[in-house]
C-alpha cells in the first residue's frame, strides 16, 4: 500500500535543506527524514502535529524553534550524529549550550544542565508532562516571549540555580534579570 508519510524531499527548499516555516502550524504528524538531510530551518515543523521525530547522521543544522510548540513525545537521534546529543529528554547541540528542543509529552521532569547558555524560545510550549523544570547557572538567553509555558498545565516547580545571573524563580515564578 501507500504510505501516508509525506515524502520530505519535494518540501526541500534547497538540496538537502527543509526550509523556514516549511511545515508550520500544518497538519504534518508523521515524518521520515532522507539521509542525505543536511539542515532543518528556524520553526520548519513548529505548532505542527509531529510528536516524534528521528534525526539521521547527516543532520549538521538545525535552526530555532524548528520543532517547538508542539509538545514532541519522542526525540530519537542516529548515534553517528556529530553535531547534537539527546540527554534527559532534551536535544542539545553538541556542545551542550543549546537546549533546541524537549520530550514534553512524555517527560515529567527536565533538568537544564549548567553548560547550556540558551534556550529556544518556543522550547516548552505544550510540554503536558512537564511538571518540574530545573535551570542551570549558565542559561542566560531564554528567548523570552509572553508565553513561554503555554500548554504546560501540569508545570508546579521551577528552579533556578542559585549562581545564574540572569535568572532567578520564587514560588515556581521565573524572573529575568535586567541589566541598567
Amino acid at each position: 500500500g501507500e504510505s501516508s508519510v509525506p515524502t520530505i524531499k519535494r518540501y526541500l527548499t534547497q538540496p538537502n535543506t527543509i526550509g523556514v516555516s516549511a511545515f508550520a502550524n500544518c497538519g504534518v504528524s508523521d515524518v521520515q527524514f532522507p539521509s542525505s538531510l543536511k539542515e532543518i530551518g528556524e520553526f520548519a515543523f513548529y505548532q505542527s502535529n509531529i510528536h516524534s521525530f528521528f534525526i539521521p547522521e547527516s543532520v549538521s543544522e538545525i535552526g530555532t524553534d524548528a520543532f517547538n510548540g508542539i509538545g514532541l513525545s519522542k526525540i530519537t537521534l542516529d548515534g553517528g550524529n556529530a553535531a547534537f546529543t539527546l540527554s534527559g529528554g532534551g536535544l542539545y547541540n553538541k556542545n551542550v549550550t543549546r537546549l533546541l528542543a524537549v520530550e514534553g509529552r512524555t517527560a515529567q521532569s527536565i533538568s537544564v544542565p549548567d553548560s547550556v547558555l540558551s534556550i529556544d524560545a518556543y522550547v516548552f510550549q505544550n510540554a503536558a508532562a512537564l511538571n518540574t523544570l530545573e535551570l542551570g547557572k549558565g542559561v542566560s538567553d531564554f528567548g523570552m516571549y509572553a508565553t513561554p509555558f503555554t500548554g504546560c498545565g501540569q508545570l508546579t516547580s521551577i528552579t533556578v540555580n542559585g549562581s545564574n545571573e540572569s535568572l532567578s524563580s520564587v514560588d515556581a515564578v521565573l524572573s529575568i534579570a535586567l541589566n541598567s
